[in-house]
């Protein structure tokens, strides 16, 4: 299971690295549907629905991590520090495209995810032991 885990978590990082460093298409809404009716559910305005994106996609990142027990070097709390500081490096290197900006909130909305995603994971992993015995969640 872990394996398939870091499997997973290698090929979203992937992911959430390229659509970090791609162009937008001209005139696309911030967000998709679901990220648009989070951020009025939780922010009050669908304006936010790029932060929602940001802090879903390093919150899946963060999970996964602690999820697949992914150590930067076997410390585990340099791994959601390791992902919220990609988060910045990210987005600083949307400075970098001509169509697109560098977002202090952007960054910020990675870290808090990075976070909150390896809390999660954490919490799963418990809950696995606890529930399923120590042996059948490693």
């Amino acid at each position: 299971m872990k394996v398939a885990l870091r499997g997973l978590f290698i090929v979203v990082f992937i992911g959430v690295t390229i659509i970090s460093l791609i162009p937008n298409p001209e005139n696309a809404p911030a967000g998709g549907t679901m990220t648009r009716w989070l951020a009025l559910l939780f922010l009050g305005a669908e304006q936010h629905a790029d932060k929602v994106g940001h802090f879903l996609a390093y919150g899946a990142l963060g999970f996964l991590g602690a999820a697949s027990r992914v150590r930067v070097p076997r410390i585990d709390a340099l791994g959601p520090a390791a992902l919220a500081l990609w988060g910045v490096v990210m987005e600083l290197g949307q400075g970098l495209i001509a169509a697109r900006d560098t977002e202090g909130l952007d960054a910020l909305a990675n870290s808090l995810g990075a976070g909150a995603g390896w809390a999660g994971g954490v919490v799963a992993l418990f809950a696995a032991s606890r529930f399923l015995g120590a042996e059948k969640a490693a």
